[in-house]
């Protein structure tokens, strides 16, 4: 391929017409794209995707804007070809890195030692090859691209363009395919190795009952043994990085036949914007005849969940940002009625819409309404602002959150303009310690508009150790992708010395130590962004009366020697005698969170316990019983409703030794993604528990739903699929949930799902995760069909 700048300047000539700059543009092109096909398809497939792709390039090239993405964009087509001739699915396809002997370099008049190591490159080489037939389509693809910026057919900026993701965000992905095909190429090696007379034999009677055909199911079975087992710890100890062998696997050399001669009549279709050539080809283009095509290249592109574009693992703030279309009215309130609601301020009419906010909630008042005091006063904060101003409007704005929390009286509002907030001098960015009343609740928000940034490096980066108080609209990020290796292998460990790997992105507690104790109550989080926080997005810890709303928390969890999770309420308190709901979790989008170190409350066994989506946990209370808290077992209800788990590390849903829990219209799809973990739903030691119009999906070949020591479980008019160990549920369903496109995170239901108006009404959440109503007949799952 030539340069990106001469790729350009070719790109416009041939825009323009000239059929020399085209004849080369495509005949450097025609590597890349025959590559990508015939590392996936067998060789007549890969002929005929690659002249197909060459035939869509040429129709498409005169609505290319962009000359220097050209090469992005023809992978793209290249990529969507390859799929559309669907080998994939066949199982004698070939690996993206399948190679044949006489394409490996050879070991001929080489010393003893570079045969030796010639030897063991060849052999990771077919390792990795087989390798490949452990991963997933998707991850193919990306090898695919990742092999071609190796070899220097493409760089990582093509890479993000093709997939249609932001720079970081591929960085992240390339990271995860990393890990993956680590985990690959170990179980190929140690398959190897358990077949010589010295070899595992544990492994052996593992592999008895594999059909042999690599799937997801298998992957995560065999990485369990690998993990546990001392023959098998050292498969793959030695095995080079995967770079090394990328950049030594030669490209693939294209057929002559596969791109017509520069006098082709086809060629002249580009000199026409708008016009199709008509010409029926033959002479020197020995291929396939070519047949006209409609339309240009279509770029891949990530379906949003729930309508809207999840959090992104990109560089913050842009990337950790997530935006829905205008919601409709809140949901009816759930703490007493004198506490300001996220939603009071009517939608404007015309102009878009609401604001919405980082989190899928809010602020929903318009850009042009200030969300309301109760009786207070304004006060603002502004990455530009001073400590020394007065805070009373947007020209004399704060700078720190930590100055405004000082400042605070009940029914006041604090607008956070746009800015970072951080404070590594403190335990928390934003600690909160005052409070409202009944009356006067005090709001923290997103100003309408902006998007404030609070970078979370100490123990948390929100802290509410208060009643009677609201936090809207931040976006939090936390330290994870930021932590060094020597942080990481101190909390493998054990080591909690160091807030950086066990930080919060918002924390509603009170310390267990506290003498006397503070505990909050009657506190709204709603529509915050929460994201890399190593231990918790949103954690509720010895409180009362708290609404988690709304919210995005993805990519949590993961270093924090505690063992956090998406969203945690553990330990409730029993601020009164009312034995009505009072914990709430409604409407959150929770994805990604994920343990990768061993949790201290699993003691001795050191294993991974949490990562969960949502965890309701300990309140029973059991362990805080004497002093300083003095908590009886929680008597009011914790209601989970209306929220969306995905591709967490830990279950979807965890109930763990608790009691008076709703789990209700809920979708959860595909957690349990770390080796150590299984089941997508579970209830533990737990009585009084009711699941309700829920949808649950396991991977493949893995337990759905579990239920163990547990009294007064009752399951109603859910659908399941996997196995499940619950009792019985006269009106459960089993056949898929068909949704939109649970593979690019749209988890609405398709209008023929069997989920559609097939709940059950008592009990069912007025409003769905995207804060529609429900009206009519109930759907099961988290999102109405409308």
């Amino acid at each position: 391929m030539t340069s990106a700048e001469e790729t350009s300047r070719l790109v416009r000539s041939a825009q323009l017409g000239d059929r020399a700059a085209l004849d080369r543009l495509l005949r450097g092109s025609l590597p890349l794209v025959y590559n990508l096909a015939a590392r996936s398809l067998e060789p007549a497939d890969a002929d005929d995707v690659t002249q197909e792709t060459m035939i869509r390039a040429i129709r498409g090239l005169p609505g290319l804007r962009e000359p220097a993405t050209f090469r992005s964009w023809l992978a793209t087509i290249a990529l969507r070809e390859t799929r559309r001739r669907g080998a994939r699915a066949v199982a004698h396809r070939r690996s993206v890195l399948l190679l044949d002997p006489d394409v490996l370099p050879g070991t001929a008049d080489a010393t003893d030692d570079e045969a030796t190591h010639r030897r063991d490159l060849d052999l990771q080489r077919r390792q990795l090859a087989e390798a490949t037939g452990w991963l997933d389509a998707d991850d193919r693809d990306l090898l695919s691209l990742w092999w071609l910026t190796q070899v220097g057919r493409l760089e990582r900026a093509d890479v993000a363009r093709i997939l249609g993701i932001s720079a970081a965000h591929t960085r992240v992905r390339l990271h995860r395919l990393r890990s993956r095909l680590d985990t690959a190429r170990r179980i190929v090696a140690a398959r190897e190795a358990a077949g010589r007379p010295d070899g595992c034999a544990g492994l052996r009677r593992t592999l008895a009952g594999w059909d042999g055909v690599p799937s997801a199911v298998w992957r995560k079975r065999l990485a369990r043994h690998l993990a546990g087992c001392g023959t098998c710890a050292g498969s793959g100890a030695h095995l080079l990085a995967p770079e090394r062998l990328l950049a030594a696997t030669p490209l693939l050399l294209p057929p002559a036949h596969l791109l017509p001669p520069a006098d082709h009549p086809l060629l002249t279709a580009v000199v026409t914007p708008t016009g199709a050539a008509t010409a029926q080809p033959g002479g020197g283009w020995h291929g396939p005849p070519v047949r006209p095509v409609i339309g240009a290249a279509a770029v891949v592109v990530l379906m949003l969940a729930i309508g809207a574009a999840l959090v992104r693992e990109a560089d913050p703030p842009s990337g950790a940002i997530a935006r829905v279309p205008a919601p409709g009215a809140s949901p009816t309130a759930v703490v007493p009625s004198a506490r300001p609601s996220p939603s009071a301020s009517p939608a404007p009419t015309g102009g878009g819409g609401p604001i919405a906010g980082a989190g899928t909630g809010g602020p929903t008042w318009s850009a042009t309404g200030l969300p309301p005091t109760q009786g207070g006063r304004y006060l603002y904060v502004s990455g530009t602002g001073d400590d020394r101003a007065g805070g009373r409007s947007r020209r004399t704005a704060l700078r720190t959150l930590g100055r405004a929390a000082q400042l605070t009286r009940p029914g006041d509002t604090v607008l956070v303009d746009d800015g970072e907030y951080a404070d590594r001098d403190s335990s928390a960015v934003l600690p909160i310690e005052r409070s409202g009343t009944a009356q006067r609740w005090i709001t923290w928000a997103a100003l309408p508009g902006a998007r404030p940034i609070v970078r979370a490096t100490g123990w948390q980066g929100i802290r509410v150790h208060a009643a009677y108080v609201v936090v809207q609209g931040f976006t939090v990020v936390g330290g994870r992708a930021t932590l060094t290796e020597a942080q990481r292998a101190a909390a493998g460990r054990g080591d909690v010395s160091d807030p950086a790997v066990s930080t919060n992105c918002i924390a509603v507690d009170e310390q267990r130590t506290a003498d006397p104790p503070r505990r909050p109550h009657h506190v709204v989080v709603w529509g915050n962004t929460v994201t890399d926080c190593p231990l918790s997005g949103i954690s509720a810890q010895y409180a009362d009366h708290v609404t988690i709303a709304y919210n995005v928390a993805a990519r949590n969890g993961h270093w924090s020697p505690y063992g956090g999770s998406g969203i945690s309420v553990h330990s409730s308190w029993n601020s009164d005698g009312d034995t009505g709901t009072k914990m709430i979790v409604r409407g959150n989008v929770v994805h990604d969170n994920m343990n990768r170190v061993p949790c201290l409350c699993s003691g001795t066994a050191r294993r991974i316990t949490d990562g969960n989506g949502i965890i309701v946990e300990s309140n029973t209370n059991d362990d805080v019983r004497g002093a300083p808290l003095r908590q009886t077992p929680y008597a009011g209800r914790t209601l989970v409703e209306s929220n969306v788990a995905y591709r967490n590390g830990g279950r979807g849903i965890n109930v763990f030794d608790a009691a008076h829990v709703d789990v209700v219209n809920n979708t959860v799809y595909r957690n349990a993604t770390h080796a150590d973990i299984d089941t997508d739903l579970v209830v533990v030691r737990s009585r009084d528990v009711r699941i309700t119009n829920t949808v649950v999906v396991s991977t493949p070949g893995e337990p759905a739903v579990a239920v163990s020591a547990s009294t007064d479980v009752r399951f109603s008019h859910n659908l399941i699929v996997g196995r499940s160990s619950a009792p019985a549920d006269p009106a459960r369903l089993t056949a898929s949930p068909r949704f939109v496109d649970a593979d690019a995170e749209d988890f609405r239901l398709a209008a023929e799902s069997p989920a559609v108006d097939s709940g059950v009404a008592a009990g069912a959440p007025e409003r769905d995760a995207a804060r529609a109503p429900r009206t009519g007949r109930v759907d099961r799952g988290a999102l109405e069909r409308r």
